[in-house]
């Protein structure tokens, strides 16, 4: 691929109605506004996005986010210490039954603007569910 060449990612549905993964994009690197175009294209086109083994620290995070929308972090949780846009939600105890926002829900949705979207990444998941 020569320099005139914007990459084309790999763009793949999940349901006829809702979800696509993004495979071929490195999220630790900084992207181009090429590929954050399409990035953002996916999104309002598939509604949500998804992007599997991407080991990012909490500014690579960040920096990823600002490349899709502007921040609007949380009036209802503490921040992350020393990365104020980032919250964590998280069970804390292996008995834990109930779910942070298990009921339907939009996030900050009480805004007089309300945001664009919530941008989460899962450090660790269920096998299913």
């Amino acid at each position: 691929m020569n320099a005139r060449t914007p990459l084309q990612l790999d763009i793949r549905p999940l349901t006829d109605a809702l979800g696509a993964e993004i495979f071929g994009v490195d999220l630790t690197q900084a992207q181009t506004p090429g590929i954050s175009t399409q990035i953002r294209e996916a999104l309002n086109e598939y509604g949500v996005i998804f992007f599997r083994d991407q080991p990012l620290s909490a500014q690579q995070f960040i920096d990823v986010t600002k490349t899709i929308g502007t921040l609007a972090p949380s009036t209802a949780m503490p921040p992350v210490e020393g990365f104020a846009p980032l919250h964590v939600i998280a069970k804390e105890e292996p008995d834990q039954d109930w779910v942070i926002g298990g009921h339907w829900h939009t996030d900050q949705s009480f805004r007089a603007a309300p945001v664009m979207g919530t941008i989460l990444i899962a450090r660790e998941v269920p096998a299913s569910g």
